[in-house]
């Protein structure tokens, strides 16, 4: 299990300090004290981004259609980037693209269109749904 403080930022600028500790199932959110569990969020249906809240470096975990938004240290996030690589889907992509509109729906996936923000070219990219990717045989295949 690995542990380090955080400073969590709900949507309603509220402020409080926690601890995250991080094994490979669970992400579990406690009071600062260490004695109190507040949240836990499973890996399996967890997405990362990065991001900066007030102008630190901060991690942004979604789970069940909720954000969680939490600032440390450059060093502290930098780790738990290495970390988190392995565990979580984690992305940069709307760093990089800006999505113009949605194109079409299947089975497994969504398909939109996006522009790369730095050269302007267009993309189609196809957005999997993970939790429904794996119930079959086909949708790892497609993965």
């Amino acid at each position: 299990m690995f542990s380090d403080p955080f400073t969590y930022h709900s949507s309603r600028d509220k402020v409080k300090e926690v601890v995250l500790s991080l094994n490979k199932q669970y992400i579990t959110i406690f009071d600062e004290t260490r004695q109190n569990i507040q949240v836990v969020l499973s890996l399996a249906y967890a997405k990362c981004l990065w991001t900066e809240v007030k102008g630190k470096p901060g991690i942004c975990f979604i789970h069940a259609g909720l954000a969680f938004k939490f600032v440390s240290s450059n060093n502290v996030i930098t780790r738990w980037k290495k970390l988190l690589r392995s565990l979580v889907l984690v992305s940069d992509f709307h760093e990089m693209f800006k999505v113009t509109k949605r194109l079409g729906n299947g089975s497994f996936a969504k398909v939109f269109l996006t522009k790369h923000k730095t050269t302007g070219v267009e993309y189609a990219v196809k957005q999997f749904a993970k939790k429904h990717s794996f119930k079959t045989r086909k949708g790892t295949e497609l993965l």
